[in-house]
């Protein structure tokens, strides 16, 4: 019997004056030790695109045919990085391109729209229930907070586009994880850190998808 749920992972190539983005490292190391799956999920697909809004356009057919094929529910979990000293579980994605530095193929926008339909800056928020997972993982020993502002560059950019994505299909979530450079924290306890986060998340999006509702089931 397949695991519950299945995660599509994003993380992002080089980008600016960042060479060497431990997102990189993070999904080729899932996608080959989460070949065979865990308990409560499976790896559906992990990819590492490029820092640009083309390669975010580009990358939404494929993701749609993945999830076309797909029965199980669904969590779209994205990796960036950014200067931090802890973990960031992104709460919202806003309809706003405005990026700070030319991303790689050169497009810099200037407070665009990502959806012509809807206004500037207008917010999707995160469905599932973030502050029980944040819980849940600061109880594990994890440095991490939850952030309403993942920036408004390529980060933003994937989170805007595959929350829109879930949204148009039963049972499928998107979350944004910002993760601090390695020399902020090291690779062993990033590679904890996400194993963690996909368990919590993938409890989380099941009980969603079965109308269970933990909070509910106590009082």
């Amino acid at each position: 019997m397949s695991p519950p749920v299945a995660f599509v992972l994003t993380g992002f190539g080089k980008f600016f004056d960042v060479e060497d983005n431990p997102t990189t490292k993070l999904i080729e190391w899932l996608s080959t030790d989460l070949e065979g799956g865990s308990d409560n999920f499976n790896l559906l697909a992990g990819v590492v695109l490029g820092v640009s809004g083309e390669d975010v356009r580009e990358w939404l057919p494929r993701l749609s045919s993945l999830l076309a094929s797909e029965p199980r529910p669904v969590v779209l979990l994205s990796l960036g990085v950014a200067k931090a000293e802890c973990f960031r579980l992104e709460t919202t994605a806003f309809n706003k391109a405005c990026f700070r530095c030319p991303d790689e193929r050169g497009w810099q926008p200037q407070a665009s729209c990502i959806d012509e339909a809807l206004p500037l800056d207008y917010p999707v928020a995160c469905p599932l229930p973030l502050e029980r997972i944040h819980v849940n993982l600061l109880g594990s020993g994890f440095r991490v907070e939850l952030s309403s502002d993942p920036g408004r560059f390529v980060c933003n950019y994937l989170y805007y586009a595959t929350s829109t994505a879930a949204a148009a299909r039963p049972h499928c979530y998107s979350l944004f994880v910002h993760v601090p450079h390695f020399a902020q924290i090291d690779e062993p306890t990033q590679r904890r850190f996400v194993l963690a986060t996909m368990r919590a998340v993938a409890a989380a999006a099941a009980d969603a998808a079965s109308g269970y509702d933990p909070e509910k089931a106590l009082l």
